[in-house]
């Protein structure tokens, strides 16, 4: 197997996206956090096509692993830097919808 399989290129790039994302998390730029995303999804999408099956060394398999792990420890950090703000949406989204049932229910015939 080569010194860096494409699946080990994968995880990297995934990596740096999920580290990328963090940032922009943690300094509140939102858009640049969905912007990344859309690159991160496409990467995973490019990582299922390709082959698994493969035989990989316990040093790949090693890398893989700690890569994967620094991607999810990413991922779990973006989730609770952006839970209050899902939240704060949220509640806005069900203000609104409750304003708009009023509107409608009270409004003349």
């Amino acid at each position: 197997m080569p010194a860096s399989s494409p699946i080990l290129a994968c995880y990297v790039e995934l990596e740096a996206l999920a580290k990328r994302m963090l940032g922009a998390a943690e300094a509140g730029r939102m858009d640049d956090v969905y912007a990344l995303q859309e690159s991160y999804l496409a990467r995973v999408e490019h990582l299922k096509t390709l082959d698994h099956d493969a035989p990989a060394s316990v040093d790949e398999r090693d890398r893989r692993r700690g890569h994967l792990e620094r991607i999810l420890a990413c991922d779990a950090a973006i989730r609770d830097l952006l839970m209050p703000e899902w939240n704060r949406l949220s509640d806005l989204l069900r203000n609104s919808r409750r304003q708009r049932d009023l509107h409608q229910a009270y409004q003349p015939a």
